[in-house]
């Protein structure tokens, strides 16, 4: 099986950022001009000459090195995971610890996030510019039967034309019965810039299929979980809520941007952005936890949304003074299910479409000794998508020991179109919202590090006309499984707010050295609406050295994690996405990992035992309502590159 390198901001390869702030706006440089024609062999070729650019023409330098931010990476996302809470198996979905709005979303989405974390999305994209063919494998073991390879081949036609195939196969079968999560994504990219550096194009294309058996939680939790009964220790035996349903989800995907520097001083841009995905859920035959068919027979429920963006701008660099930019974006979106749906209530449509054009504008100055960027949009025809404004402020050269960011957003958008119109063979899952008011979204963030004493982040966020799947209320007092089929769509009445302070320091004595982030959140306002743990923490001591005569770096470590309990999120298999519960708490529970990596020239390889302490401090490590976190399990894998 050949598969693909995960890369992105959220899931990348081992690639090391050299812009000084990865989520920053304001362009640092413009990365896409390729050095002189000629013929290089890998044996002359240095480490900065393999290079990833950014959507936002940031140059990431190629990564082979082995350091603990490997390891908290090393995993099927590809990213560090604090924030999240895996539910029983890789990629089946995942619940939020921590939740930070997407300020970069340009237009609500198709919905059923939770199978879409991971997705590679266009901000997650990189193009190559490499000196001789490279190619990254990695290999990862996965829960039970199954594997997770992923492979990417970048190459230059010539020194101006760059290409790259990359794709990942994953299989998990999972420790518990009728789980099995399998996926498939290829992606492809093409970048070029001419001999007189003045054009520069990119395009990308992606086509991902996840597929997944739901079988709805385990039913007898306090019988075969919670009391450790070693005849249930062998999960499969376990009794699930059903064995006869499927989900999927799948998207295509192409990009493509080109731009020409006319003068000096004005550059005209223009890019594309199609995305088309599609989630379905089937099931052999109603299961009575979900409610009534409205056809007796098996469900098969599909929704598609396709959405394509053109946007068209100006650059006019002022000298090192900064530059201004203005420009227009169109989008047109297409969400739709197979049929209409006519009930008692009234008709279901199949269809939301249309269409929005906004004025784009951004600045990027240098005053006072700090970058300054602001970047506004608004709307000239709008359907899903409003205002928005952001600003940010950095200093132009850091001090040694201290440096700071802060920013400001405000966006309006509509809900994810499932939270809009959904359609589905099961009664008590339809609805049609005709509301056209849109989300308000804000956030502030400050970021503040110092090199001896860490670094300390707030944020300060707000959505107001939160939209969400929750238990309806009812005066009955129903069991878990008797409340599936009452989830249906809420607004929260009022603006939902919450603050966040996240400290993280790395101290290192010797050849040891100790990673500490820790996160206390509180929820300002809507906490009926929106959950979240108090405070949750990870601490990981680890060792690092070099060993044979310096032959192999090793690294090895205990890593530990917790968060307080609180009512989480439960996961519903009908919608594929999260909703709000408030009978059960998880959390509360320690979950500890051993590991020891090691680096041999340019091979990194990983060995994990995961969540070593599942036996001794109790069976109450849920991920979500009815839905245990995974028991003690030993991981391997490694990371390869090839230059040739």
């Amino acid at each position: 099986m050949i598969c693909h390198l995960a890369i992105g901001q959220e899931i990348r390869p081992n690639i090391e950022e050299k812009t000084a702030n990865r989520d920053s706006f304001i362009r640092q440089q413009d990365s896409l001009n390729f050095s002189k024609s000629r013929n290089i062999k890998a044996a002359e070729a240095t480490i900065d000459q393999y290079q990833l650019i950014t959507i936002q023409r940031d140059t990431v330098v190629l990564d082979t090195s082995l350091h603990i931010d490997k390891e908290f990476k090393f995993n099927e996302l590809r990213k560090d995971m604090f924030a999240l809470l895996a539910l029983s198996n890789d990629f089946q979905g995942y619940n939020k610890l921590i939740r930070h709005i997407d300020f970069n979303g340009t237009s609500p989405e198709l919905g059923a996030k939770a199978k879409q974390y991971g997705f590679y999305e266009k901000s997650d994209l990189r193009f190559y510019r490499t000196a001789t063919p490279l190619t990254e494998l990695m290999f990862r073991t996965t829960l039970e039967k199954g594997q997770y390879l992923d492979a990417v081949l970048a190459t230059n036609l010539n020194p101006r034309l760059n290409i790259s195939l990359e794709h990942r196969g994953f299989r998990s079968q999972g420790q518990y019965d009728y789980q099995q999560s399998e996926s498939g994504a290829f992606r492809s990219t093409i970048s070029y810039n001419s001999k007189d550096k003045k054009y520069i194009s990119n395009f990308f294309y992606s086509y991902q299929d996840f597929k997944f058996e739901e079988n709805g939680g385990i039913t007898k939790k306090e019988l075969q979980f919670e009391s450790g009964d070693p005849e249930f220790l062998d999960r499969s035996r376990i009794d699930i809520l059903h064995t006869n349903a499927k989900s999927r989800i799948v998207g295509r995907a192409f990009y493509y941007d080109h731009s020409y520097q006319w003068k000096n001083w004005i550059k005209f841009s223009h890019e594309l952005h199609y995305d088309s995905r599609f989630f379905q859920f089937q099931q052999d035959a109603a299961n009575s936890s979900y409610g009534d068919l409205i056809i007796s027979g098996s469900v098969d429920d599909k929704i598609k949304k396709q959405s394509f963006e053109n946007n068209v701008s100006i650059t006019l660099n002022r000298s090192d003074k900064g530059a201004w930019s203005v420009g227009l974006k169109s989008l047109f979106s297409n969400y739709f299910t197979p049929s209409k749906l006519i009930t008692s209530e009234g008709v279901i449509p199949n269809q939301l479409k249309g269409q929005d054009l906004l004025l784009r504008g951004q600045t990027d100055e240098q005053l006072l000794g700090h970058h300054i960027g602001v970047k506004a949009e608004f709307p000239i025809q709008s359907n899903v998508v409003g205002k928005s404004l952001r600003a940010e402020i950095m200093p132009v050269k850091d001090s040694l020991n201290f440096s700071y960011t802060a920013s400001v957003n405000y966006q309006e958008r509509a809900p994810d179109f499932q939270y809009q119109m959904y359609q589905s063979d099961y009664e008590n899952f339809n609805w049609f919202n005709e509301t056209s008011e849109l989300q308000k979204l804000a956030g502030l963030k400050v970021n503040v590090s110092h090199k001896k004493w860490g670094s300390l982040r707030f944020d300060l966020q707000s959505i107001e006309g939160y939209r969400y799947f929750a238990v309806q209320p009812s005066d009955e007092l129903n069991t878990y499984f008797d409340d599936l089929k009452n989830v249906g769509l809420q607004t929260a009445d009022k603006a939902i707010q919450w603050s966040a302070f996240q400290y993280h320091n790395r101290i290192t004595r010797g050849k040891w050295g100790l990673d500490v982030r820790l996160q206390y959140q509180q929820i300002l306002q809507g906490n009926t609406h929106f959950a979240l743990p108090d405070y949750l923490g990870r601490v990981t001591l680890y060792y690092s050295s070099d060993i044979f005569q310096k032959a192999m770096f090793i690294q090895t470590g205990v890593r530990a994690k917790y968060f307080e309990a609180y009512q989480a999120d439960s996961y519903h298999p009908v919608l594929g996405s999260m909703f709000r519960q408030n009978q059960e708490r998880i959390g509360g529970y320690p979950m500890i990992d051993l590991f020891i990596n090691a680096k041999v020239k340019r091979t990194r390889i990983y060995f994990k035992a995961q969540h070593v302490n599942s036996s001794f401090t109790g069976f109450n490590y849920y991920s979500a309502p009815q839905i245990p976190h995974h028991d003690f399990v030993i991981r391997f894998g490694l990371i390869w590159n090839f230059f040739s």
